[in-house]
């Protein structure tokens, strides 16, 4: 990870996924993905970024706006996610 800030981000992310309710099974399916994505992420020990990172802000680009009406804090640390790695350079 390239940064503490991220790891916490990610760790924030991953929990308020495990949290959320009510959704459809696709939806389910979409966040039980990008969690097992972001586990894999927070269990690396390289610092390097990766095309992990560059998937994960793809998936979380794409499922903002499903959540953004139904679930707003979910979507509010997505975007911090995303706003995160662009302001890296991704």
């Amino acid at each position: 990870m390239p940064d503490k800030e991220l790891r916490k981000l990610l760790q924030k992310l991953s929990s308020e996924i495990e949290n959320t309710q009510k959704v459809d099974k696709s939806s389910k399916e979409m966040l039980d993905k990008i969690r097992a994505d972001i586990d894999d992420l927070l269990e690396r020990d390289d610092k390097k970024i990766s095309d992990k990172h560059l998937s994960l802000m793809d998936q979380l680009k794409d499922s903002t706006e499903q959540f953004e009406a139904s679930h707003p804090e979910l979507t509010s640390i997505m975007n911090n996610v995303i706003n995160f790695l662009n302001n890296l350079g991704l």
